[in-house]
């Protein structure tokens, strides 16, 4: 799944922040360059800009203070939610990549650019053209940060509603990608795309596979209440039981459903599909049809 507005803007904003302590330069810039980062998080996005202004509208030309300057004015037109003026922003990011392309602000103006350009579109889960733009910033700044997001996010956009030759067509992309990039900061969401991808394709032990090294991957935001495995868990115990056929794996996850989540509105159900899969295995044993109500859903 895409992220969000709010989740984007959050990664934007410690990134900037990072970027903002190394880059500023004089001891002036930086402190201007903090104060202007302070009120974009608070959403005092008019006095932010204003800083921001004061930083590139001086500055020396391609100085670090100008581009974090166009970088952080850009980033308050383009998040904020009042009078959001996406058309300034994308002038100040393509100053950006006009004067200083090499820059370590350039790869995420070029990967926001695109996100000031579509944010809102209608069919922003699902859009050639938007996946071809995040892809063009991946070829571009491969090997950075923001580079890996801009794959991760042209992969994403085409997921949805693909068919047989395009699942086969992003399993080998992102296979081929995840070679070259084995440490990818995308690594968990990227292996969730190759299991959608193996599900097309009617390879249900390779998406069990991938699905569990998803999980295995992925980083927990303690402070997150939502941060929690319980749907990763039935989502991979539901595959294995009637996807793949593989009782084991389903029995064990399951159970880690009910052991580490026991309130849980989906352990009534784990319960259930224990009990399920013990008169199936049964019946079968016994050369009997399977119950009526214990018959795959």
């Amino acid at each position: 799944m895409l992220w969000s507005p709010k989740k984007a803007l959050r990664f934007l904003v410690l990134s900037a922040v990072s970027a903002a302590t190394v880059l500023a330069g004089p001891p002036e810039a930086e402190n201007l360059s903090k104060e202007g980062w302070r009120l974009y998080r608070l959403g005092e996005f008019n006095s932010a800009v204003q800083i921001f202004q004061s930083l590139h509208s001086p500055a020396p030309t391609e100085s670090d203070a100008e581009i974090e300057g166009l970088y952080g004015e850009a980033s308050c037109w383009n998040f904020r939610r009042d009078r959001r003026d996406a058309a300034r922003a994308i002038q100040l990011y393509d100053r950006i990549l006009s004067k200083a392309p090499d820059h370590p602000l350039a790869a995420w103006a070029a990967l926001d650019r695109v996100r000031a350009k579509y944010l809102g579109a209608i069919d922003f889960d699902h859009n050639a053209e938007m996946a071809r733009a995040f892809g063009d910033v991946a070829k571009t700044y491969e090997g950075t940060p923001a580079g890996e997001e801009a794959f991760f996010l042209s992969m994403n956009q085409q997921v949805p509603e693909m068919d047989v030759a395009k699942a086969r067509q992003l399993d080998e992309e992102i296979g081929e990608y995840l070679r070259l990039h084995p440490k990818s900061l995308f690594l968990s969401r990227l292996l969730s795309l190759q299991a959608a991808c193996c599900d097309v394709l009617d390879r249900q032990a390779e998406r069990l596979e991938k699905m569990v090294l998803a999980l295995e991957s992925r980083e927990y935001d303690e402070r997150n209440p939502r941060a929690d495995g319980a749907l990763s868990y039935w989502q991979i115990a539901y595959a294995a039981e009637f996807q793949a056929g593989d009782f084991t794996l389903a029995r064990e996850y399951y159970q880690r459903l009910i052991r580490e989540y026991p309130k849980d509105i989906r352990v009534f159900g784990a319960r259930r599909a224990l009990e399920r899969m013990d008169v199936v295995e049964a019946a079968v044993r016994a050369g009997q049809s399977i119950p009526s109500q214990w018959e795959a859903p």
